[in-house]
C-alpha cells in the first residue's frame, strides 16, 4: 500500500490509499461531513487489504470533505457550499471549488467510481442511486454493479422533482463515459452489522474480481416520494423500510405538544425506502420516503 496525497493548498492535503499501480476503481466517502458510515467502511477495508502483499487495482479515499467532516457538517463550514452541486468545476471560487476541482480532474482516469454517502436521521434500506443521465451499456453495467455489491434496491433521481439534486461528482463523470454512481446506506448509528459486513465484504470482492461479473437478482428501481411533516411533535414510527405500502396506510404518529396525536398515512402506493427515526420533528420535516415502482 502507498498513501499518495491530493495537494489543495499548502496546509491541505487529502490522502489516497492505493493498492496497485494502475488502479482502476476509486472507492470514496466523505463528501457530506455528516455521513460518517462509508468513512468507516472504507477505513476497514484499508486495513483489510494493507495486510495483504497482492496489488489490487484500487484507489481509496476515505474522507473527502476533511473540514466538513471535522465539523460533522453536511456542507463545507469554511464557504457554506454543499461540496456535490458544483461540479464540473470550472472556476475556483472558494475552498470547496478548490477541492473539487482536484477531486475532478483526480477522479475521470478511472474506470469505475463509487460514492458513498448515508441517509441521514433515517432507518433505510441500502441503495444505489440512479441519476438517470446514462443510457444503455453504461446504465446496465452500473446497476449490475450495485447488485454486485449488495444494494437493496435502485433510487432513480426524478429531475423535475429533485432539481436540487444536480451538480454531482458522478453526473460529471458519467459525462465522461465513468461507471461513477453513487450508494446511499443508514447512518452509522443504525446501521446493522450484517449490512455493514456486506457492503464491506461485497466491496473488497470486487476490488479482488474487477474483471469478473458475477450474476445477481436483478434490482428494482423506484422513484423517491418524500413525505413531510405538517406537524411540530415527536414522531414515532410503526413501519420498517422494505415493506410495500399503500395509500392510507398508516406509517407512524405525530403526537404534538398538547398531546394530540396525529396518524401519518402513506400518500401513495409503493415500497418504503426510508422510515425517520424515532425523535422530534418540526413542520417540513423529512418523515418518511416512498418508492414508486419505476415501469420497465
Amino acid at each position: 500500500m502507498k498513501v499518495k496525497q491530493i495537494k489543495i493548498d499548502k496546509k491541505n492535503k487529502i490522502p489516497v490509499y492505493l493498492f496497485g499501480t494502475e488502479p482502476k476503481i476509486l472507492l470514496m466517502a466523505g463528501v457530506h461531513g455528516d455521513e460518517k458510515t462509508g468513512v468507516v467502511i472504507l477505513k476497514k477495508i484499508i486495513k483489510q487489504l494493507q495486510n495483504s502483499k497482492k496489488s489490487y487495482p484500487v484507489a481509496i479515499i476515505p474522507c473527502v470533505n476533511m473540514r466538513a467532516y471535522r465539523d460533522s457538517s453536511r456542507i463545507n463550514p469554511k464557504d457554506k457550499i454543499d461540496f456535490n452541486r458544483i461540479f464540473p468545476v470550472i472556476k475556483i471560487k472558494s475552498e470547496s471549488y478548490q477541492i473539487g476541482k482536484a477531486i475532478q480532474d483526480f477522479a475521470e482516469k478511472f474506470t469505475m467510481v463509487i460514492d458513498i454517502h448515508v441517509f441521514t436521521g433515517q432507518h433505510t434500506l441500502m441503495c444505489g442511486v440512479d441519476l438517470n443521465i446514462s443510457k444503455g451499456k453504461i446504465q446496465k453495467n452500473i446497476k449490475d454493479i450495485m447488485s454486485q455489491i449488495g444494494m437493496e434496491a435502485i433510487c432513480r433521481i426524478d429531475h423535475a422533482s429533485e432539481p436540487k439534486k444536480d451538480g454531482s461528482l458522478c453526473a460529471y463523470l458519467q459525462h465522461k463515459k465513468v461507471l461513477a454512481f453513487g450508494i446511499e446506506l443508514p447512518p452509522s448509528e443504525v446501521l446493522t452489522k450484517n449490512n455493514f459486513d456486506t457492503i464491506k465484504n461485497n466491496l473488497i470482492d470486487l476490488i479482488k474480481g474487477f474483471q469478473k461479473r458475477t450474476k445477481m437478482q436483478k434490482l428494482k428501481s423506484y422513484i423517491r416520494l418524500p413525505v413531510l411533516s405538517e406537524y411540530t411533535g415527536f414522531f414515532s414510527p410503526n413501519k420498517i423500510p422494505g415493506l410495500e405500502v399503500k395509500k392510507y396506510d398508516t406509517i407512524g404518529n405525530i403526537t404534538e405538544k398538547n398531546q394530540q396525536k396525529h396518524n401519518i398515512n402513506s400518500p401513495f402506493n409503493g415500497r418504503l425506502i426510508s422510515v425517520s427515526y424515532k425523535k422530534s420533528v418540526k413542520n417540513g420535516d423529512k418523515l418518511f420516503v416512498i418508492g414508486k415502482k419505476v415501469k420497465g
